[in-house]
Order: structure tokens, then C-alpha cells, then sequence
């Protein structure tokens, strides 16, 4: 008998992700294979030529996961059902709106008026835009009727409908590129493309339920720091500025003349406490001064994010593990006296793979990567109810 199976792939802006997942049900879902390419640096300024070349590196991954990985899935009798993308930013843009009805008599909550509500907000999006966009996805992250929470509205009578919705977009261009790299392979039931905002939003709030109210995310995972601000629940704000995982390797590579292959060589050293100490005085003489160059585009960010509201004070950070302590003090460090919290300073937790222990399992030989566990955890969600 077949067991249903996805492809997951993510790209970021210079590092790009596929796994092939097999999701058998009453099981947890597993990483049959993993596989990374980094976007080799070139300091591309313009948005085109730095999309054709991430293009180009995820062309190759694709082809190498049909050539080298696909054989896997064969062996142990899995039908690839579905593709899911998980898009990093710059690919797209999001917002959350509050969509609200109002009626001085009582009407009933319909999903045709539900649908026309969310119809709406796109045709608003694509009239606002000068450019051909698709809609990655739109999700309802809290209704209200009547002013009251609730899970299930529709059906129910009320003078007042709030929808919350999520809605995330890009060029179409874009999209209509990595679904034809995809398909020249592969030709699956259906290729599903979601922003990395929304996967890790889910993801994050079903696993730390005591903090899925309020909290702040930090996705620096590949050349931008992306910060995505949850409050009440809801996705509230994001933003995203261009110093990420690379700022500090590159930085490394600079003051220490060394190539940059052989920096984060030395900080993945430096992460392990094996390193010659004069080495290693070097290197915490280059992080102190990347930390204040840091330090200040993330304060910059997170003072346009808290002009209205308080801000969380809970901080979930997404990067490499040899940098993840590195950022978690750095945003530790500080004493954002110029801000109001919620609960008077940051509580800053690293996400790594073994947080998601329980929920997965890896084939044998397989390395875990954070992103493609959210992304294949995300895809899981879903997945099941549109098969049976």
C-alpha cells in the first residue's frame, strides 16, 4: 500500500532548502531527506538579478533532489501527494487586517459572507498594486461576533462581525518561476506557497501555548533579520532589515582577512569553546562591533513596530545554531529603556530542531533543519484532511 508523501522546499534570500516528507496517518510525519544549497555572495543590490540568481540555485536543488533523494521515496513505497514553499522575505509582502460588519439587526454569519469578505480584501490589494501579484495565502486569525471570541461563527446570529485576516502577497512573476522549476520535475496534486511568517506563526503557537497570545519572532536565518510581531493572538506587524546571518560572517571575513567559507568555520569553532584564545579575542573584538551596527537596525525596527502598542516580551529567535547564541545576547544585552513591555524586558528563546522533537521523526542518515521542520510540521497540518 502507498503511504501519502510532500516535498518541501524553502527560499530565503541567499539559502535555499528541499526535503521530501512522508506523512502516514495516526503517525508522526518524517523527513525521509534533507538537502541545502547557499546562494553564493555576490552583493547584488538589484531585486531581478538577485532573484534570477536564487532561481538558479533552486533549479539546482530540484534537480538534485529528483536525481539524489527521489529514489528514497520509491524504495519506501510513498506517493508524493502535494508541494509546499515556504517563501522567506524580501519574496512577499503581508498584513493583517480587521475586517469588520456591522448591521443594526441581527444577520447570520454564512461562509458565502465570509468568502466575500476575504474576496474583497484581495481585489483591494491587487487594485492598490502596480504590479501583477498572486495571493499566497489569507487565514482568519481571530473572529469575534458581537465583540466576544469565537471558533466557530458561522451559522450563528449577531449585529457584528470582526474578522482578523492574514493575507500575504507577491509578484506573480515570482511564483509562476517556482512553480514551473518545480513542475519540470515533479507533477504533484498540487504545489501550496506560504509565507514564512505564517508557517512560523502556527508552528510556534501550538508548541508554546502559555506565550501564543504575545511574542515576537526573529527569523535570521539567511542575509535579513525578519521580525513578525504577534499580539493577541494575531499576526500584528512585520518588518524586515538587511542584516542577517551573513552580516556576521561577513564581517568575520573582513577584519580577520579570511575567506568566508573559513569564518563561519571559526564561529562555528567559537560556538563550541574550541578556539585558540587569541583567536577568539579577535572575534569577540569584530562582534561587539557588530553587534552595535545590529543592535541599531533592530532597535530602528522595533521602535516603528511599537508606536501604537506595547510591545511582547517574549522573543523566539530562528538562525544557524553557531550564531544563535550570539544573537540571543545581543538582544539580551540590552535594556530598551525606550520601550514599554508587556512584562518589563525580553525573554529570549532559540529555536532549535530539538524543540520539535515530539512532533517529527528523521529517516536514518538525515540531518534536521529548523526550516524544513516547519515547513514539513506546517504542511502536515492540512494535509491528511484534503486526502481522506
Amino acid at each position: 500500500m502507498k503511504k501519502t508523501g510532500s516535498l518541501v522546499f524553502y527560499i530565503g534570500n541567499s539559502i535555499v532548502k528541499g526535503s521530501i516528507v512522508c506523512h502516514e496517518k495516526g503517525k508522526l510525519p518524517t523527513i525521509m531527506s534533507s538537502r541545502i544549497k547557499e546562494v553564493p555572495r555576490y552583493h547584488e543590490r538589484d531585486r531581478a538579478h538577485l532573484e534570477s540568481r536564487i532561481l538558479e540555485q533552486f533549479r539546482d536543488l530540484v534537480d538534485e533532489v529528483k536525481k539524489n533523494d527521489f529514489q528514497v521515496a520509491v524504495d519506501n513505497k510513498i506517493k508524493i501527494y502535494n508541494t509546499c514553499v515556504i517563501l522567506s522575505s524580501p519574496w512577499y509582502l503581508s498584513e493583517t487586517k480587521l475586517v469588520k460588519v456591522e448591521e443594526a439587526k441581527p444577520f447570520m454569519v454564512t461562509q458565502a459572507l465570509v468568502d466575500n469578505l476575504c474576496l474583497n480584501v484581495s481585489k483591494g490589494y491587487k487594485g492598490a498594486n502596480s504590479l501583477n501579484i498572486d495571493i499566497l495565502e489569507q487565514k482568519i486569525i481571530k473572529t469575534c461576533l458581537n465583540g466576544y471570541q469565537t471558533l466557530d461563527p458561522l451559522k450563528k446570529m449577531a449585529k457584528m462581525l470582526e474578522i482578523n485576516l492574514f493575507t500575504s502577497f507577491v509578484r506573480k512573476t515570482s511564483t509562476d518561476s517556482i512553480r514551473s522549476i518545480i513542475e519540470r520535475q515533479f507533477h504533484t496534486h498540487k504545489i501550496d506557497i506560504h509565507s514564512q511568517s505564517l508557517a512560523s506563526f502556527s508552528i510556534i503557537s501550538g508548541i508554546w501555548k502559555s506565550n501564543a497570545d504575545k511574542y515576537i519572532i526573529a527569523d535570521i536565518t539567511s542575509e535579513l533579520t525578519e521580525l513578525v510581531i504577534v499580539r493577541n493572538g494575531i499576526i500584528s506587524e512585520s518588518a524586515s532589515f538587511p542584516k542577517g546571518k551573513g552580516f556576521i560572517e561577513e564581517a568575520i571575513s573582513e577584519k580577520l582577512n579570511v575567506t568566508v567559507e573559513v569564518s563561519e568555520s571559526m564561529l562555528k569553532m567559537y560556538s563550541k569553546g574550541e578556539i585558540d584564545p587569541s583567536l577568539k579575542s579577535k572575534i569577540d573584538s569584530v562582534l561587539e562591533k557588530t553587534k552595535i551596527d545590529w543592535m541599531r537596525d533592530l532597535t530602528d525596527s522595533l521602535s516603528a513596530m511599537s508606536v501604537s502598542a506595547t510591545l511582547p516580551s517574549t522573543f523566539y529567535v530562528f538562525t544557524s545554531n553557531h550564531l544563535g547564541k550570539i544573537f540571543c545576547d545581543y538582544i539580551s544585552s540590552e535594556e530598551y529603556q525606550q520601550f514599554s513591555f508587556s512584562d518589563g524586558s525580553f525573554d529570549v528563546h532559540e529555536v532549535k530542531s530539538s524543540d520539535f522533537s515530539k512532533l517529527y521523526t528523521l529517516y536514518k542518515g538525515v540531518q534536521s533543519d529548523t526550516s524544513l521542520i516547519i515547513g514539513a510540521l506546517f504542511n502536515n497540518h492540512y494535509i491528511h484532511d484534503r486526502i481522506d
